[in-house]
């Protein structure tokens, strides 16, 4: 699954890149876990997907940093990467773009 959008500010689902109209808007929902035992197998069908929902820090470290330099992860996960429990995130210069289809 190739997430098209994502949550910020813990509640509000934004546009990560163009959505074409009529296009599935998806989001992957490890953004929005941590430190949880429980799991989902991903039925999205997906070439790219990896097959199961799981913890942030489960993701590869380059999906974390993507996801966090976006800024699209949940701010309970984000305080546990700035403050050295998890992978520090990468900063990139520059402004997120948010394009509203």
């Amino acid at each position: 699954m190739r997430a098209n959008a994502g949550i910020v500010n813990d509640t509000t689902l934004i546009a990560i890149r163009l959505i074409a109209r009529g296009e599935e808007i998806r989001f992957d929902y490890s953004t929005t876990m941590s430190q949880d035992t429980w799991t989902l197998e991903c039925r999205c069908r997906a070439a790219s997907c990896r097959g199961i929902v799981q913890n942030f820090e489960e993701l590869p470290q380059w999906l974390q940093r993507r996801y966090l330099t976006l800024g699209i992860v949940q701010n309970f996960i984000r305080s546990l990467f700035e403050t050295g429990t998890g992978v520090p995130p990468v900063s990139v210069p520059g402004v997120m773009r948010v394009w509203w289809v």
